[in-house]
């Protein structure tokens, strides 16, 4: 052991746990293994799973809680309201009863009667008693009008029939003071929406004699804290298990009873159009007999009300009772909606958990259960890698007749047969080789001859050019000499023209040569394609001779580039150089077409001349090299060319090919 090394600690991990756990992270990747993969699309299906059935929940158990509890808020404000009613049903029905008792009491008993009743009903501010003519007969409490009372509410309804204030019915110039409690209980009518404390509520009933005149009002007030109190006490008494806010609006919106922060304050847009539709609605059946007179217009939305904050809330609007018509007060109980949907938080939260944790056990369950499924599969991968290693020669078969078992028998067959097909593949490839090595030496045979062959085409057509050029040249040379040594005896005059004829016989010559030999370094067709390489060959030519050459080129065509198109422009080149030299032509046409011929396609190369003509039997017979030369070239394209012309009529050579 080297000096620097240390004992490894008794605690310390053994050497082999980053390999154990390198496998492990391994075996846990989808792209390793089956199971894994497996396993990972179980864990994704079951938190898929989970999340829908907890958007199901939530969803569901949102609705069902709201419309529980808003129809539970409806049945407790239909219940307050209609206690509300029979609460002032019965002290209308008292103050109409004790207007009859006071009718028949003598004059100064009234006083000590009034007294007597006041005590028995404390939640009265004042009672009073005042003539027809409005003039004061007797009181009790606390009754000091500012008023006079003929101008009051209370005494001009009650001289017709039992009536209670509807807070509504005031006239401009009566105030709270007029029958308020001390500290001026009332509501200032100037600003909507103004803080301010309830108004008091009035009644009156009419005295009668026994001859049914009227001989007096009754009229009493209760105070403003009656209906506070018997909210309390009725709250109380439903035994509402939930903090909700009960609330009691009257028709023009303020709230009579209710919470600190909105008592005494007006509600925008209450009573709301829904609500006073819905009343209507049932006054209608009513009176056409479709509904009970004990129902009552009720109903539970979500409200948005001046403390900003959303609402579950069930309402139901006074309808009366007995003898007592209604006074269109609204009662509301709500509840916040976060407070609302809180138990339901709560219970989605134990479900997601309870989910989540079914969800784990289900994953773990399923991993296991996919690793013992595909175990026999791995055990099939490892021995088919070990085969591609070379380290066996054989799959390891599970017996048995399942997927897996069938999976392992077949490939073993298969194996076998690519074992046996490799073994023959081995004997066939052997004599591959040696025909292979054979047809080598053919191909090498072959391309020697296609070299020679080529060698002999470039011969045959540098003789062509030759002939064309040096030869005609040449020929043209030898004649003027030949001329020029017959006049010399007889002409010496004549020598001087036959020598500048000579001369120019031999520039010409020299400088077709030189073309020539340019012609055989340049390929304008494998540099530009064909069409451009003919084009450009007919604008050289027309300069040069002053020829009109008209080239029409099929688009399709010049791109053509390879072996096939060269030897197509050599042949139009050699062409136009015939009829530049014999045909005494004004105009030229090149043509270069696709035609159709028996389902096939085929090129047509085609130029024709307006000059003078030959005889085609005449030229072919003398063996001329140039039309010679172009026929040769177009058999070896596959091709034929076809030579038609009369004297006087001009030519048209046609070179028709497969393409």
């Amino acid at each position: 052991m080297p000096a620097s090394s240390s004992p490894r600690p008794a605690d310390e991990p053994p050497a082999a746990a980053p390999g154990r756990l390198a496998r492990w992270r391994a075996s846990l990747d989808p792209r390793n293994s089956l199971s894994a993969r497996l396993g990972w699309a179980h864990v994704l299906i079951s938190l898929l799973a989970a999340a829908l059935a907890g958007i199901w929940l939530s969803t569901s158990s949102r609705q069902r809680i709201e419309e529980n509890s808003g129809q539970a808020f409806q049945q407790y404000a239909t219940q307050i309201s209609n206690e509300i009613d029979v609460q002032l049903d019965a002290r209308l029905t008292w103050i109409a009863t004790l207007a009859n008792a006071l009718s028949s009491v003598p004059a100064p008993s009234r006083q000590r009667l009034l007294a007597r009743e006041r005590e028995r009903m404390p939640e009265f501010d004042w009672i009073a008693l005042a003539t027809p003519q409005g003039a004061l007969a007797a009181s009790t409490g606390r009754f000091d009008p500012a008023t006079a009372v003929t101008l009051q509410g209370w005494f001009r309804h009650g001289l017709a029939a039992p009536w209670i204030d509807d807070l509504n019915q005031r006239p401009d110039g009566e105030t709270a003071r007029a029958g308020g409690t001390p500290g001026g209980r009332g509501r200032d009518r100037g600003a909507s929406g103004a803080a301010s404390t309830p108004e008091a509520l009035r009644l009156a009933a009419p005295l009668f004699d026994g001859e049914g005149r009227v001989i007096g009002v009754l009229g009493a007030q209760l105070g403003a804290t009656w209906i506070e109190r018997f909210g309390t006490d009725l709250i109380g008494s439903l035994r509402i298990r939930r903090q909700v806010q009960v609330l009691v609006l009257n028709e023009a919106g303020t709230v009579l009873f209710g919470p600190a922060t909105l008592l005494g304050r007006s509600i925008a847009g209450q009573p709301s159009p829904a609500i006073r539709e819905a009343a209507e609605t049932l006054r209608r059946e009513r009176a056409a007999g479709r509904a009970p007179r004990a129902s009552a217009p009720a109903g539970h939305a979500i409200e948005h009300w001046n403390d900003d904050m959303p609402q579950l809330a069930g309402w139901s609007l006074s309808d009366g009772y007995g003898r007592f018509a209604g006074n269109g007060w609204t009662v509301w109980v709500r509840e916040p909606v976060e407070q609302v949907f809180a138990f339901a938080r709560s219970q989605l939260i134990r479900t997601l958990l309870a989910l989540l944790a079914a969800s784990a056990a289900i994953i773990v369950a399923g991993l296991l259960t996919t690793r013992r499924l595909t175990r026999e599969l791995a055990d099939i991968a490892r021995s088919a890698d070990q085969i591609r290693a070379g380290r066996r020669a054989a799959l390891a078969v599970v017996p048995g007749r399942d997927e897996a078992a069938r999976i392992g028998q077949s490939l073993q067959a298969l194996l076998s047969d690519v074992q046996q097909r490799s073994q023959a593949l081995e004997r066939l490839n052997a004599e591959l080789d040696a025909r292979v090595t054979a047809r080598t030496r053919e191909v090498e045979r072959l391309a020697d001859e296609n070299r020679h062959a080529a060698l002999a085409r470039e011969r045959l057509r540098l003789a062509r050019d030759l002939h064309d050029t040096l030869a005609q040249s040449l020929m043209s040379l030898l004649a003027e000499i030949r001329l020029m040594r017959k006049l010399a005896p007889h002409d010496p005059a004549a020598l001087a023209d036959e020598l500048i004829r000579a001369e120019q016989a031999a520039q010409q010559g020299l400088r077709e040569a030189r073309e020539a030999i340019g012609q055989l370094r340049e390929h304008p067709v494998r540099e530009e394609g064909l069409g451009a390489a003919l084009e450009h060959l007919a604008w050289r030519s027309s300069e040069r001779s002053g020829l009109e050459i008209a080239p029409r080129i099929d688009p399709s065509l010049s791109a053509l580039a390879d072996g096939r198109a060269e030897m197509l422009y050599r042949i139009t080149e050699e062409g136009l150089r015939n009829v530049l030299r014999h045909a005494h032509a004004r105009r030229v046409e090149l043509t270069l077409d696709r035609r159709t011929s028996d389902g096939a396609d085929r090129l047509e190369l085609g130029l024709a001349d307006d000059g003078t003509g030959f005889d085609v039997r005449s030229f072919v017979d003398e063996g001329h090299f140039g039309l010679q030369g172009m026929r040769e070239q177009a058999e070896l394209l596959g091709g034929t060319l076809t030579i038609r012309s009369r004297l006087g009529e001009g030519t048209r050579i046609t070179l028709s090919m497969p393409l």
